[in-house]
């Protein structure tokens, strides 16, 4: 799965990679989705800390025996407002998700890029050979010693 802290620092470098895999631009939309869910999660802490201030001052009116059924409206209010925030957040995020988890993952640097493996770039290995000192043992024999 992708690093959404990488794809909002580096949107254009994404978008390159996921070009390069033979995929659209997907940034924008990604980080449109990203923003939202984000804004809902900050709206939806402020109104929890809110819930909470108002639930201390209930109980202090309660203490006190006056009423508090003003503040327990705004309660009210504070839940129903929360529950869809919360909804709006689960579909964002999987939202994201699916998107995320559709997408090629990006090559390394050292890939060999190409579209099949006829005009693939070929890493050549070679191997120096070197003089050893000890006895090398025909790898067919190890397994009858």
């Amino acid at each position: 799965m992708h690093n959404i802290d990488f794809i909002r620092k580096n949107p254009t470098e994404f978008d390159n990679f996921m070009k390069i895999r033979g995929e659209n631009s997907y940034s924008s939309t990604i980080l449109n989705i990203d923003k939202v869910k984000r804004n809902t999660q900050t709206i939806l802490q402020n109104l929890l800390a809110d819930k909470n201030k108002l639930s201390k001052e209930i109980g202090i009116l309660k203490s006190k025996n006056k009423d508090a059924s003003e503040l327990l409206n705004k309660v009210e209010k504070i839940n129903n407002e929360t529950s869809a925030l919360k909804e709006l957040e689960k579909v964002k995020g999987d939202e994201l998700l699916a998107i995320l988890n559709k997408l090629p993952n990006i090559i390394s640097s050292s890939t060999p890029i190409g579209t099949n493996e006829q005009i693939m770039f070929f890493i050549e290995i070679q191997v120096v050979s070197q003089n050893l000192n000890f006895y090398q043992k025909n790898i067919l024999k190890l397994g009858k010693i």
